[in-house]
């Protein structure tokens, strides 16, 4: 793993599937990464609001350490466009496992199962 680099996820209190499913992808990785609520914190909360225009969750970015935003500006949605599954450079929300892997895998982090 890049040490220049931090994966940071945001998330939101309640049952979401998408959030529960990269917890466990990130885990069985061995990836540590670090959680943003944005129940618990307001900035969180609009930043998200702008990236994605919803709360999509979860956003997982690649930051520098300890930093909680993107190390690049994302490439913007297009408009009316879903979040979902899109690979933003830096960033990517409500993601399935396999695009996950790779979105990790291009930014260093290594990805064994």
């Amino acid at each position: 793993m890049s040490e220049e680099k931090e994966i940071v996820m945001y998330v939101r209190n309640g049952f979401c599937p998408d959030i529960g499913r990269a917890r466990r992808a990130l885990e069985k990785w061995g990836l540590p990464y670090r959680e943003i609520n944005v129940n618990q914190d307001e900035q969180a909360r609009q930043r998200c609001l702008e990236w994605n225009d919803c709360l999509a969750m979860p956003v997982i970015v690649i930051a520098r350490p300890d930093k909680d935003l993107p190390i690049e500006p994302p490439t913007p949605l297009k408009r009316g466009q879903s979040p979902r599954n899109v690979d933003r450079g830096t960033m990517i929300s409500e993601v399935g496992q396999s695009v996950l892997r790779t979105f990790l895998a291009r930014h260093g982090f290594p990805v064994q199962d």
